[in-house]
């Protein structure tokens, strides 16, 4: 099963997703106010049938992004994201143990 990276192809991946960290690839350079590029990672903030709006580190705004331009998409864990997924790993192993 996939993992903590696990890859966002569907809409419904990025809505069920929302409030965590994503990474995107893209098939075309993509511009948010004065940067160009070919990546990015961000908070997924919304996500409909069509785009998916990222917080960036980089914009002081949410940027939305046509899904038709993604390349590729995988979930990519904060060490915080980690941190949490492995406490709430851990206490449903000790209660099946």
């Amino acid at each position: 099963s996939p993992g903590l990276d696990r890859p966002l192809l569907t809409p419904a991946d990025y809505q069920r997703f929302e409030g965590r960290t994503a990474s995107l690839r893209f098939t075309q350079m993509q511009n948010s106010g004065y940067n160009s590029f070919q990546s990015t990672t961000g908070v997924i903030v919304d996500a409909d049938a069509d785009s998916v709006t990222l917080h960036m580190d980089t914009a002081e705004t949410p940027h939305r992004f046509l899904l038709a331009h993604i390349h590729a998409a995988k979930l990519a864990p904060t060490k915080a994201e980690m941190d949490a997924w492995m406490k709430a790993a851990v206490k449903k192993e000790s209660r099946h143990g």
